[in-house]
């Protein structure tokens, strides 16, 4: 059986620098923070949700789109406050379906059947 009953060790930060005589990088050992294991988790859960509202976002451009060219639909994202790689990460989600065709390529974006 584990038990967990001792208190909370503090969170310790921490910062890079240079270390000349081996041209490495080495740990300089800062202090305590104000910030715990769970602070991280939320904000891996505010992660979680932009991603969501980046996946509605696209599902209803798509929807309103119809089969667009990706290009417009990153750029209109774009304009909506997404980053590039939000929209990508979105369109994984969704199973975006891409073809490529054309001369020059023209890569397009739709919603899978």
């Amino acid at each position: 059986m584990k038990n967990n009953l001792a208190a909370p060790k503090p969170s310790l930060t921490y910062r890079l620098v240079p270390d000349d005589l081996y041209d490495v990088a080495r740990v300089l050992w800062v202090g305590e923070s104000s910030h715990d294991a769970a602070d991280l988790l939320a904000a891996h859960d505010d992660e979680s949700m932009t991603l969501t509202e980046v996946q509605h976002w696209l599902e209803d451009y798509l929807i309103q789109e119809g089969r667009c060219p990706s290009k417009d639909a990153k750029a209109a994202g774009r304009k909506d406050g997404h980053s590039q790689r939000s929209i990508e990460r979105a369109a994984q989600k969704l199973r975006v379906v891409t073809e490529s065709e054309g001369f020059p390529r023209q890569t397009f974006w739709s919603l899978p059947q």
